[in-house]
């Protein structure tokens, strides 16, 4: 498969994420407990990671969380030696979340949408597993804001996160949010577009799951793919949806979560390197993860997800991958993965 260019994160691509590692300013975070649930969009307080939140000065914060060693779904991986990175992708979005209900008076009951994402791990050591909680803090600047007839609806974020004070990751994300009605209003014409799939009973392709060594999980509860095909070269698998999941599905949603779409593409990169190069998830850690949401998809339909091109640099045996989701064959997100060997 030949590589493509990385164009997925179009917005984003234009900035650069300031990775200098700044002397902490000094924060009154706390990690005794955790945040009010409702003020991270969580029904189970389980799923809610953060701490606390700080502000410093006007579009700049600080949020503490702490990393659950014993989740279910963050932490189901065959060696458990490190946290998995998305535990960290989970910290900045109930992070971006907190700080637009604190500071920027977005109500509660306001939907939100995560359009682009660029994730970076700076230090994958960071990430071991410790005989103690690990705890994060992240700095947490607002780079741009966007409005609509003259009304705040979204943000983008600058964010860096220290685990166990060592600067461990960088995110960039830009989010938006729209009232209740407007959001039904939205959202009428695609659940009307699958009304005509209601009749449709869904039942657990367990014996078509993918092997969940192969992906990286303990439990076939966490494998979100199943009948993988190799074409020509070409990957491609279905989606399985899985809407009683306690981590992916924590509260109804009307639409395919993009924690759920993320996993995707993690896991069919390690079926890939798997295939192709012999590597287990315990031989390799996600360098980078950029993500841009362009259509919502849609329960009760066929989705699936699909390796576009992949390439090797010869000089850092670095491995690049660029992946979709798609439906009725639109695309509803993107995604560009690159793979490190420990």
């Amino acid at each position: 498969m030949e590589f493509q260019s990385n164009k997925t994160c179009l917005k984003l691509n234009k900035i650069q994420a300031n990775v200098i590692t700044k002397e902490l300013r000094h924060t009154h975070c706390s990690f005794g407990n955790t945040v009010s649930k409702e003020l991270v969009h969580r029904a189970a307080v389980s799923e809610v990671f953060l701490t606390d939140v700080d502000t410093l000065e006007k579009d700049k914060f600080y949020t503490g969380a702490h990393l659950p060693r014993t989740h279910s779904y963050y932490n189901d991986t065959p060696s458990k030696t490190h946290y998995e990175n998305i535990a960290l992708l989970e910290v900045c979005r109930q992070s971006s979340i907190i700080i637009a209900h604190n500071a920027y008076s977005v109500p509660l009951n306001a939907k939100f949408i995560f359009n682009e994402a660029k994730f970076h791990i700076e230090n994958n050591d960071t990430l071991l597993i410790k005989t103690t909680p690990s705890y994060v803090l992240t700095e947490v600047d607002v780079i741009s804001k966007e409005y609509r007839s003259d009304n705040l609806c979204g943000l983008t974020f600058e964010m860096r996160l220290y685990v166990d004070d060592c600067l461990a990751a960088t995110k960039l994300m830009d989010i938006s949010w729209m009232d209740s009605s407007v959001w039904k209003k939205i959202r009428r014409k695609g659940l009307k577009f699958v009304e005509g799939f209601s009749e449709i009973e869904y039942t657990t392709p367990y014996s078509h799951l993918e092997n969940k060594d192969i992906v990286g999980r303990n439990s076939s509860e966490n494998v979100v793919l199943h009948k993988v095909e190799e074409v020509d070269g070409k990957y491609t698998a279905n989606l399985y949806v899985n809407n009683t999941h306690p981590a992916m599905f924590d509260h109804p949603l009307d639409h395919v979560p993009g924690m759920l779409l993320i996993e995707a593409f993690r896991q069919m990169t390690l079926v890939y390197i798997h295939n192709k190069y012999s590597l287990t998830h315990d031989d390799i850690y996600m360098k980078e993860c950029d993500i841009a949401f362009t259509k919502f998809t849609e329960l009760k339909i066929d989705s699936y997800c699909c390796i576009e091109s992949v390439s090797l640099d010869e000089n850092t045996d670095e491995i690049s991958l660029l992946l979709s989701t798609s439906q009725n064959n639109a695309t509803t997100a993107k995604c560009h993965i690159k793979i490190v060997r420990k």
